[in-house]
């Protein structure tokens, strides 16, 4: 499949100016691959952390504090359709965001009163980040003349029932990308889902544990076969160094699946370790790309590793833990 995988990081859907340069990237992919993108989004930036905040709050019967920070994820997301999405079609969308407002008010205000939350029910509302990001995101590409299609990732990606930290279950999921993704590529539509977001076979949401959006792109794009996965983040690639601990480091061109694997395992932020194990087993590359930046050569990781000698690639390291 000459389609690719384009996942884009809460950063890169923080705001109206973030999702247009979200726009310009997938109409130049879908201009140069002649075919449309599958487009993967995080929540907006900071969301997911405010929707698991106030789950806690819930769960302590603070009503006043789930009100508030309700009415500003709301504000945030109507903000973005109000700057992107031209009368008539806002309406449209703006009434799909509030809906799913109106369900994570009700999820909230029923754990205030339970005053337990349980792993599913911290799923049910932790998934409403990229729920609406999705649905932000859907809305703005069909408004800047992009024919797309919104696509529910509870209805695409089947996992197990070890809510917060699900699995997907590999044949299930591929059947539920055919049904409900591909047919969408096949007509030109480009189908934009949210990451870090699933569903068991009975239905209910389910997340993929922090990280995941970045691990359901490589799952989508394992289970349809596309050309390449990329990671569209705040940053040109992945780094010779933290540069919070060391100045002015380079970003590293190419990576082997193995090496990418372990530097992010040992510490490097850029990209999930889930992520690398689908495309490792159909040898699909993945790029690491900045969407402040998309001149940027970025990273690219593929199954082999660069021909040119390098005894050190990089260093990455977690406390108390250094490898070189």
């Amino acid at each position: 499949m000459n389609s690719v995988v384009m996942k884009f990081g809460g950063t890169s859907v923080a705001d109206a100016d973030a999702i247009r340069r979200l726009i310009a990237i997938v109409s130049a992919q879908a201009a140069r691959s002649g075919a449309p993108p599958v487009v993967v989004v995080s929540a907006m930036s900071k969301v997911t952390d405010q929707l698991l905040r106030m789950t806690a709050d819930a769960s302590r019967g603070e009503r006043a504090t789930i009100s508030s920070g309700v009415d500003e994820i709301r504000r945030r997301h109507l903000a973005a359709i109000e700057a992107l999405v031209p009368p008539p079609d806002r309406d449209a969308v703006s009434a799909e965001v509030e809906q799913q407002i109106e369900e994570l008010r009700a999820m909230l205000t029923a754990l205030a009163i339970l005053r337990e939350a349980s792993p599913r029910s911290c799923d049910g509302i932790a998934a409403a980040g990229e729920l609406l990001s999705s649905r932000v995101v859907a809305g703005a590409l069909q408004a800047a003349g992009i024919r797309t299609a919104w696509v529910d990732a509870r209805q695409a990606i089947v996992t197990d029932d070890h809510y917060t930290a699900a699995a997907p279950l590999t044949v299930e999921t591929g059947e539920a990308l055919k049904r409900e993704v591909a047919p969408h590529i096949a007509t030109g539509l480009v189908p934009v889902i949210g990451g870090y977001v699933g569903a068991t076979r009975d239905g209910v949401a389910t997340t993929l544990g922090r990280g995941g959006s970045d691990y359901s792109a490589a799952i989508i794009g394992a289970g349809l076969g596309v050309a390449e996965i990329q990671i569209w983040t705040d940053v040109d690639g992945m780094l010779t160094a933290d540069p919070r601990v060391v100045r002015d480091p380079r970003v590293v061109a190419h990576l082997s699946f193995g090496e990418a694997s372990e530097l992010a395992y040992f510490g490097a932020k850029v990209l999930h370790p889930s992520t690398i194990l689908p495309a490792v087993s159909t040898d699909i590359p993945v790029r690491i790309l900045n969407s402040r930046r998309p001149e940027a050569a970025g990273t690219l990781i593929t199954a082999r590793p660069p021909l040119n000698d390098r005894p050190i690639v990089a260093l990455a390291c977690k406390r108390n833990i250094t490898v070189v």
